[in-house]
This record gives structure tokens, C-alpha cells and sequence, in this order.
């Protein structure tokens, strides 16, 4: 036995929202070290499914996992060092975890890989190779990909603006039950671009926004396929010596303390970093940093984020939900829209208003 069985039972406590019991079964198979359900009990602790949130705790075992080239732990390990979610925040150390998972052709990570330099996050900038990302992602029909490609065509970000193209990779990722794609798809029909416009079904496509914010996704595990299953029984009729293997399997379990002894007295670390000071009484250096931090132009019609940094009221809408800054990474759970078109000029006018938006805690 390797654990597998314990994995397949486990993901059927997982998927009736019974996260004790899929605990226990993961715990189990993980005695075995086997990599899926080590994967899985990252899951639970990263997500506080079952049990309290702990970012460390589910390092250990994205750790132990990717020690046996579980793409999909390589993946998460990246985004906790993307997000600085129990680490300090590296995308360099992101980037390389992304890498080799997707050298196994992680449709996840190709997404992240796409991202980092969409957004130019620990590297330069190059909308092209980002699409490249992205475009291999989707072919595994990866949601928020499709909804990547299809925001890049609607904008016309590196391409010819195509919104009949857009709104295709917006469909398929709807089908997905992609979010984001949804209030795209809404917004296109609300305003007519590029289909007749049907404010009826746009509101259809929010509706469906509205219903899964009220029940949403639970965030993917893995299962072992029948295949390797398959493999495992037709090995001992071919080769008996496999019986023996339970002694070299035994060796991890003294390492399984270990990283969980590690992580205990760490304790939980911030999900995010304190977001930088906003610059008030200098006029000429608030006149500066009034640049939306994605497209790096004046940010017209502005949206000022809790953490102090501004983004164009379009590029903000285009953020994929949950909402993250993208200079700071700082959960955006409000904003504050300020439709104006100048800069100096109206910085005395408007800094009565700052100074009330002020009020976030570092």
C-alpha cells in the first residue's frame, strides 16, 4: 500500500465539505509520505479548512511534497513566496518554484509564471512572453488563464483589441465558473462591446458572480489518477522485490516531526506586509506617486487603495478577484474612487479628502 486508497477517501470527505475526516484519511496516507496527500494537508492548513490557518504548518508539507517533484506543491510553495504568506515575500524564490513545476506542465504555475511577468513582478516586464504563459495554460483549460487572454484581447494589451476573441476565453472560463470572467462577460453585454447589447443577460452573468461569492470554490486537491493505481498492482506480479520497498518508505517518517516541530514555535506570521506611508505634506513628491502602479501612466479617474497606492480606475477593474495591489500585494477589501483629471493643480483641493482616507492601520 502506499496511501493511495487513504487519498481517494479523503477526497470524498474533502469534496462533501467533511474536512476533519479528510484530515484524518490525509494523515494516514501521509505516514506513507506520499507526496498527494502531504499536498493535500498543505491545503487544509493553508486554507484553515478543518483547522487554523497556518501558513508555516503548510510549508512543512508543501516541503515534503516537493522533495518528490509534486508539481503541484512546488506551485503553492511559490505562491507563498510570491504573496509573502508565511515567508518573506521573494519573487525570485517564487519564480524558481514555478519553474520546475512548470516543467511538468502545471497548468497552475504556467498561470503564475504568466503573471509575474504580465504584471513585471521580479522580472521585466514582457506582455509577450506572459501571453506565451498563458496560452499554455489554457490549453490544459486553466479558468484563470482564459480569463488572463481574454483580458489581454479586450484591452488590446500586446495585441490588436479583439473583443469577439476576448469574450471567448471569457465563456470558456465561465464555463469554469471563473468569477472574474463572469463580470467580464457581464460588463460586455451591459455596455455592448463587441456582442448586441442585453442588459438582461449581463445581469444573468452577475447574478452567477453574486451566487458563487455566497458559496465559493474550494480550492483544488489533488487525487491519485486510476493509472497509477494500475501500475502499482501489475508491479508485484512482475517484480516481487517491490514488497520490500516499505523499508525505504520508512525513512521520512523521522523527518515528519521534524517539520512540524519547526514550524510550531514560529507561530503565524502577517499575511501581508504593512503597506508603505502615503505622502501628504510634500506636494511635488504626492504629484510623483500619483501614477497608477500597473500601467505606470497619470491616473485619471483614480482609485486610491487602503494601503495608499493608486491604480486607473480601469486597470483597477481589470484586478482578477480577491483583489490584491499589485505594487504592495496588499489585500484590497475597499477602495475610494476620485473621478478627476488633474494632478498639482488640484493636490490642495483634494488633500482634505486624503487625510480622511488615511486611516488604515500599519
Amino acid at each position: 500500500m502506499n496511501g493511495d486508497e487513504d487519498v481517494r477517501l479523503g477526497a470524498t470527505y474533502y469534496e462533501q465539505r467533511d474536512y476533519e475526516r479528510a484530515r484524518i484519511c490525509f494523515e494516514r496516507a501521509a505516514e506513507l509520505n506520499n507526496s498527494a496527500s502531504l499536498y493535500n494537508l498543505g491545503i487544509l492548513y493553508d486554507n484553515g479548512l478543518g483547522v487554523e490557518e497556518d501558513y508555516v504548518i503548510a510549508r512543512g508539507y508543501y516541503e515534503r511534497a516537493a522533495e518528490q517533484n509534486n508539481s503541484y506543491a512546488l506551485n503553492n510553495l511559490g505562491q507563498l513566496y510570491e504573496y509573502g504568506y508565511g515567508v518573506e515575500q521573494d519573487y525570485e524564490i517564487a519564480r524558481g518554484y514555478y519553474e520546475r513545476a512548470a516543467e511538468q506542465n502545471n497548468s497552475a504555475a504556467l498561470n503564475n509564471l504568466g503573471e509575474l511577468y504580465n504584471y513585471g513582478l521580479g522580472v521585466e516586464r514582457d506582455r509577450e512572453r506572459a501571453r506565451g504563459y498563458y496560452e499554455r495554460a489554457a490549453e490544459q483549460n486553466h479558468s484563470d488563464a482564459l480569463y488572463s487572454l481574454g483580458h489581454i484581447y479586450e484591452f488590446g494589451r500586446g495585441v490588436q483589441q479583439d473583443y469577439e476573441r476576448a469574450r471567448g476565453y471569457y465563456e470558456r472560463a465561465a464555463e469554469l465558473n471563473n468569477s472574474a470572467a463572469l463580470y467580464k462577460l457581464g460588463n460586455l453585454y451591459y455596455d455592448g462591446l463587441g456582442v448586441e447589447r442585453d442588459r438582461e443577460r449581463a445581469i444573468g452573468y452577475y447574478e452567477r458572480v453574486r451566487a458563487l461569492e455566497r458559496n465559493p470554490l474550494q480550492p483544488q486537491i489533488q487525487v491519485p489518477q486510476p493509472l497509477v493505481l494500475e501500475q502499482i498492482v501489475e508491479q508485484p506480479q512482475v517484480r516481487p522485490q517491490v514488497v520490500e520497498q516499505p523499508q525505504v518508505v520508512e525513512q521520512p517518517q523521522v523527518a515528519q516531526p521534524q517539520v512540524v516541530e519547526q514550524a510550531q514555535p514560529q507561530g503565524r506570521i502577517p499575511q501581508q506586509q504593512p503597506p508603505e506611508d502615503f505622502p501628504l505634506a510634500n506636494k511635488e513628491e504626492f504629484a510623483e506617486r500619483l501614477r497608477c502602479v500597473i500601467c505606470l501612466e497619470k491616473a485619471i479617474n483614480i482609485v486610491l487603495n487602503p494601503c495608499g497606492h493608486l491604480l486607473c480606475s480601469s486597470c483597477y477593474d481589470d484586478l482578477p478577484v480577491p483583489k490584491k495591489c499589485p505594487h504592495c500585494r496588499f489585500d484590497i477589501t475597499s477602495a475610494t474612487r476620485m473621478f478627476y483629471g488633474g494632478y498639482k493643480q488640484k493636490y490642495l483641493k483634494y488633500k482634505n479628502k486624503y487625510l480622511k482616507l488615511k486611516n488604515y492601520k500599519s
